[in-house]
């Protein structure tokens, strides 16, 4: 078996559902990334995509650096199309440039602006949608919440993200007051309780600062992270 075929087959099942048995596009869950790298000092990088035109280019600056990409659709639920759109084109150009290294595909984020019926039940049927099309990670913005409300949303809407094995990114509710990261011990503990599994923990570049970013803050966050299984990622 080569290294290719050993990589795909490590493939999620909605994402070969989605391109066919047959693709060797290696299209992965960056847990999975996560887990074959996690003693190598690398970031992976997660680029949106805002035209179908970019993507040839994104994909030889990967191959020029021998680079996992991940490649972020920014509005998946703008539309009942967009999210199977979007994997359609990345496969396409994927295949016309017979690119072999791995991928993955990011949905938003979304954001999550209320926790009643009329906001979720649209919310959780487009992340069904969202996750059939083939996308790996889900990343949700829930800064328009407090903690609490961020819990119970999440208890709603992070079923068609865990009942497939996949990944699962927050950005966690603004802080109100007290230390910046309170709002992360919340509602990452208020998941545990409730047995929500988060892999990545999104803090938006401002939150570090304007000019230098706060290194320091963002260690802070990466320990905490790590008291719950999940690692940190840095927004645009």
């Amino acid at each position: 078996m080569s290294v290719l075929d050993k990589v795909l087959s490590l493939r999620p099942g909605n994402t070969v559902a989605r391109v066919g048995a047959g693709s060797r596009i290696p299209f992965l869950n960056p847990k999975e990334l996560l887990r074959v790298l996690e003693r190598a000092p690398v970031a992976l990088p997660c680029l949106p995509v805002q035209a179908k035109a970019a993507l040839p280019g994104l994909l030889r600056a990967a191959r020029a650096e021998d680079a996992v990409l991940g490649l972020a659709c920014p509005h998946p639920l703008a539309d009942r199309g967009a999210a199977e759109r979007f994997v359609t084109a990345v496969h396409e150009a994927a295949v016309e440039a017979e690119h072999s290294r791995p991928l993955f595909l990011q949905a938003g984020p979304v954001r999550v602006a209320r926790v009643d019926g009329d906001a979720l039940g649209p919310l959780q049927e487009g992340l069904f949608r969202v996750v059939d099309a083939g996308f790996t990670l889900v990343s949700l913005d829930l800064s328009r919440l407090d903690s609490y409300a961020a819990v119970e949303a999440l208890n709603v809407l992070a079923g068609p993200v865990s009942e497939r094995e996949l990944s699962l990114e927050l950005t966690a509710p603004a802080s109100t007051g007290g230390e910046p990261l309170d709002a992360y011990r919340t509602l990452l503990e208020g998941l545990k309780q409730w047995k929500v599994p988060v892999r990545f923990i999104r803090m938006p570049a401002a939150a570090l600062g304007e000019g230098e970013p706060d290194v320091e803050l963002l260690r802070q966050l990466v320990d905490v992270a790590a008291d719950y299984d999940a690692v940190v990622t840095v927004g645009e």
